[in-house]
């Protein structure tokens, strides 16, 4: 996933997704995403960097509404391969992330269908 998005970690990074997610590439990793061609492990890298991204930009300003429907579309599609990320970002209402009601929102979507 690396070489796909230009990365170059410098193998110290403890929360990789965190520290080299960059919100300005966010539609890069939409796109990216919808290409296909990636397997379950890319599709996992690239959600996480898609969601620390998402909250980067939610901390200062609501997300354009392209940016909301096509990250929803991405996660209604194939949450199944990544619930346990989507967790982490919804788990605790008390110690919310900016980007979690939104993610709640999908998810609770999601579980009534």
């Amino acid at each position: 996933m690396d070489k796909k998005l230009g990365h170059t970690p410098s193998g110290s990074e403890q929360d990789w997704e965190l520290e080299l997610s960059d919100p300005t590439r966010i539609d890069e990793y939409i796109t990216l995403y919808n290409q296909g061609n990636l397997t379950i492990s890319e599709r996992r890298a690239l959600i996480a960097l898609l969601l620390s991204a998402l909250n980067a930009i939610f901390e200062i300003a609501l997300p354009p509404e392209q940016v909301l429907d096509e990250t929803r579309k991405i996660i209604c599609r194939d949450h199944s391969i990544y619930a346990d990320i989507l967790e982490d970002w919804v788990a605790d209402e008390l110690d919310d992330f900016d980007v979690s009601p939104y993610l709640r929102s999908i998810m609770n979507t999601i579980l009534n269908e």
